[in-house]
């Protein structure tokens, strides 16, 4: 290691002398520890076994310049590949979510196709956000604001429903009227038929999707 020494004679200047054995200049030094502190940064937002966890930790430690590049390479690789499988991931749970929350609401109700454009606003709205994630941590974050996001919305949802007599909290009729008093046959189930051919188009988007990912079977 070398750094530049003052001269003692008039006019200025310097000489370039080698550290002695176990010193280090202190600029050198100060980057390196700043360097293993964006790596060890850079660790806790991987997902790993606490064996490989505690590996990568001695070695950021320990290791050189050479040694932390080759780490943050490798770092990188696995930020990257980590963050996409959350990506696909969420791309299939959140829509997922939608559905599973929507099936607990009467889908003839007046308000309910507004209900159902909102979600998948969100959802189309956070899929953009995901891919532009930086690992799988804030993807995770990002779903997790999705849901809640949704979860607003039904709350507002909730309050547009005023019972009517024989009718759940939910606005759905109950068990002996599901026909509806009055209302002719052959109206029964007619006011969600749009409401549901649009469910069964999102569907088929959602499968077409997963037939290009690459997931295990569980």
């Amino acid at each position: 290691m070398y750094w530049l020494r003052p001269s003692s004679a008039s006019g200025g200047g310097g000489q370039v002398v080698q550290a002695a054995d176990g010193t280090r200049p202190q600029g050198v030094s100060s980057g390196l520890e700043i360097y293993r502190k964006d790596l060890q940064d850079q660790l806790q937002n991987l997902s790993l076994s606490e064996q490989d966890r505690t590996k990568y930790e001695k070695e950021i430690k320990d290791g050189d310049q050479t040694s932390l590049d080759r780490l943050r390479e490798l770092f990188t690789k696995l930020q990257d590949q980590q963050a996409q499988e959350a990506i696909d991931k969420a791309n299939l749970t959140l829509p997922r979510y939608m559905d599973a929350r929507l099936k607990e609401f009467d889908s003839s109700h007046p308000n309910f196709q507004m209900l159902l454009e909102k979600l998948m606003g969100v959802v189309d709205k956070y899929r953009k956000l995901f891919d532009n994630a930086p690992n799988r941590k804030e993807v995770e974050e990002l779903e997790k604001q999705a849901q809640e996001e949704m979860d607003a919305h039904i709350a507002e949802y909730k309050k547009t429903l005023a019972p009517a007599p024989g009718a759940t909290d939910n606005g759905a009729p109950q068990a002996g009227n599901a026909g509806g008093k009055g209302k002719p046959a052959g109206d029964v189930g007619q006011g969600d038929k749009g409401v549901s051919s649009g469910l069964e188009i999102y569907r088929k988007d959602l499968q077409d999707q997963l037939q290009n990912l690459s997931l295990s079977e569980q």
